[in-house]
């Protein structure tokens, strides 16, 4: 249960964070290139963390194998 929702939750953060470098203003007031590009390179480090809980030796190791 955890490893799905905390992938679900990493996923719709990623999808946050691509949509800040989409978006013609770029998030509005208060963010800017530099920390968009910040918040998607956080978020994809994160999103791979989470999908290594999925396979491999990730998985051995929250099935407790």
């Amino acid at each position: 249960g955890v490893r799905l929702t905390s992938t679900i939750f990493v996923v719709v953060s990623w999808l946050s964070a691509v949509l800040l470098e989409v978006t013609p203003d770029g998030g509005g007031t208060g963010t800017g290139p530099a920390s968009n590009g910040l918040t998607l390179l956080v978020m994809t480090v994160g999103l791979i963390g989470v999908a290594t809980l999925w396979f491999g030796s990730g998985a051995r190791w929250v099935r407790g194998d």
